[in-house]
């Protein structure tokens, strides 16, 4: 039996026809898929980003909560001890209370900073360190050796405390501050500062 030409375009057309449109539809299929694994993926990296920014906007937060406090307190420091080498005065009996109050102000600034540090860089970290060190020299020239009324027996060391309390913890400070002052992005020059 012989099959017309109709029968055979019909016998070739339909199932050309079928593939086209599974193809068609297996497409759509896989592009509906992938656009919806897009679509997720991108709304991960947006949340992800914006856990990250929370995580820092808090850091950030608590590390100018922190060293607001320790400057806060190293300039209290900073002033006990002038007002207690400025008071010094051979057979001044106030001279003891001054020397208290800034072993007291030391005990206090230490008490904070140390259990803080952890928040910050280790650079800034080095430097408060440093003047720690320098108070600390103070108390151990100024704070044992002392007459019955508190006044240092030693009149040299005392010379060099008051200076290192008028000179070298000032700049020290000077230093800390303009750290402080670009971690918080509050300086010329601070990170973000874009400037001239």
């Amino acid at each position: 039996m012989a099959m017309d030409v109709t029968s055979i375009i019909s016998a070739i057309t339909i199932p050309a026809g079928a593939a086209a449109v599974v193809g068609y539809l297996g497409k759509r299929v896989i592009e509906s898929w992938l656009s919806r694994d897009l679509e997720t993926f991108k709304s991960d990296l947006q949340r992800q980003a914006l856990e990250h920014q929370v995580r820092f906007t808090r850091l950030h937060e608590k590390q100018a909560e922190i060293i607001a406090e320790v400057f806060s307190r190293l300039e209290a420091l900073h002033q006990a001890f002038l007002l207690w080498t400025r008071k010094m005065k051979p057979g001044d009996s106030d001279t003891a209370k001054f020397r208290d109050r800034a072993v007291e102000a030391f005990n206090t600034f230490v008490d904070y900073y140390h259990p803080k540090a952890i928040w910050l860089d280790v650079d800034t970290c080095t430097a408060i360190n440093s003047i720690v060190s320098e108070f600390w020299d103070v108390v151990f020239e100024l704070g044992f050796d002392t007459d019955e009324h508190g006044f240092p027996r030693n009149q040299k060391a005392w010379g060099e405390s008051y200076k290192k309390l008028k000179e070298e913890i000032p700049k020290a400070r000077g230093l800390l501050d303009t750290r402080f002052r670009e971690m918080l992005g509050v300086a010329r020059g601070a990170r973000g500062d874009t400037s001239p």
